[in-house]
């Protein structure tokens, strides 16, 4: 049952990754022509404004560049000091993270908690699934003459654990599909 589960959830999260490369037919013969030359306009407007090679893009990336040099520069002139000097100062440093910050702030707080959200649930849903779901019993026993305790396990078997396993990996999903919208949500 665990694995006919294990292999429908695999299946249905793994078809999203194929969803990119799918292709699309419409059926343009029931639209007016001004529709069609209007939808072949805003696809083609679509795959040029979608891709980071566009020059148009590329400008706008060395224009932001541009501003954070310029508004260093700016501070450094503000309190009368060479822009290389001023930028081996605390206070240049901070300017700097300051701009940074300004500039790209809000894509790497969401980045920096949707990373800490994943480094801590990930872990600790591992340690409650194995704690629940996985190891019925462990027990410590005394080796006579010997210094060291000896392991036993005992395992869940198939069916005991089913309904408590699926909801794990319900949780599991919810909890990598939230902690990535939190990543790239911006």
């Amino acid at each position: 049952m665990f694995k006919n589960f294990l292999i429908i959830a695999l299946v249905l999260f793994s078809s999203f990754s194929y969803a990119s490369s799918m292709n699309v037919n419409l059926d343009t013969r029931q639209m007016t022509e001004e529709e069609q030359v209007a939808l072949a306009s805003k696809l083609i407007e679509m795959r040029n404004t979608s891709n980071i090679s566009n020059p148009k893009k590329v400008s706008e990336w060395v224009e932001v560049g541009k501003n954070i040099g310029d508004a260093i520069i700016g501070a450094a002139d503000k309190l009368g000091v060479a822009s290389d000097k001023f930028m081996q100062t605390d206070t240049g440093k901070l300017l700097v993270y300051i701009i940074i910050f300004k500039t790209f702030g809000n894509a790497g707080i969401h980045i920096f908690f949707g990373l800490l959200l994943l480094i801590i649930f990930v872990p600790t849903w591992i340690y409650f699934f194995r704690k629940m779901c996985v190891f019925k019993k462990i027990t410590y026993t005394p080796v006579p003459e010997q210094v060291r305790l000896k392991k036993t396990v005992e395992y869940y078997t198939e069916g005991e654990v089913d309904g408590t396993r699926a909801i794990f990996l319900l949780t599991i999903a919810i909890g990598i599909t939230a902690i990535m919208i939190a990543i790239f949500n911006y």
